[in-house]
This record gives structure tokens, sequence and C-alpha cells, in this order.
């Protein structure tokens, strides 16, 4: 018994703008899915309503969670709790103890 987690770290919006792209990233999160694989998107500093959006979709659609990077008042690369992502009464916490955490939760569910 295994757990399958990816965690998707961008600091831009997904690119859908490629002419010969032939796997979307609606095909992927699908088959993701399909193998029991929860995409954790981590956004960083410059991502758009659209790719906040794919992203949500991208954790949701594989029982995952969103996660994003918050900055202080300096701007990114600073500690603080400000964000221009559209989200609402969130907990800030140092990135790897809240992956830990994740993960953790993750494999609780797993053992017997």
């Amino acid at each position: 018994d295994t757990v399958s987690l990816m965690f998707l770290v961008a600091d831009a919006p997904p690119h859908l703008d490629y002419a010969d792209q032939q796997l979307t990233y609606v095909d992927g999160m699908t088959r993701a899915a399909e193998l029991g694989i929860k995409i954790f998107p981590i956004a960083t500093s410059n991502l758009d309503a659209q790719g906040e959006y794919i992203f949500r979709q991208l954790a949701q659609f594989t029982g995952a969670q969103f996660i994003f990077l918050t900055y202080g008042e300096e701007g990114p690369g600073s500690t603080g709790d400000q964000t221009d992502l559209q989200v609402e009464n969130f907990t800030v916490s140092a990135l790897d103890e809240l992956v830990v955490q994740l993960v953790a939760a993750e494999l609780a569910h797993r053992v017997p």
C-alpha cells in the first residue's frame, strides 16, 4: 500500500499557449487522479488569476490542497502574511513544516 504525492512548485502561471501541445493539464490531472496521485500545487509570486484557478483545480481534482507562499511588506522574498491571491482565512506556516505535516497526514490514512 503506497501513497503517491506530487508537490508542484511554480513561480509563474502555466503555459497553455504551445501550438503543438498534445497533453493538457486536464489530461495530466485526470491521469494523476486515476493513478491515485495527489497533486499539491505550491504557488509562489507572479501567479495570475488563471494560474491560481488551474492550481486550485489540480488540487481539488486529485484530492489534495492548494498551497501558496506569503510575503512581507517588502514584497516577495520577505517573511509575512501578505498575498496577491484570492484567499481568506489562512494560516501562515513555514513551508518545510507544512509539507511535512501534509505528508504525515496522508501517511496517517494508510497506517492500520
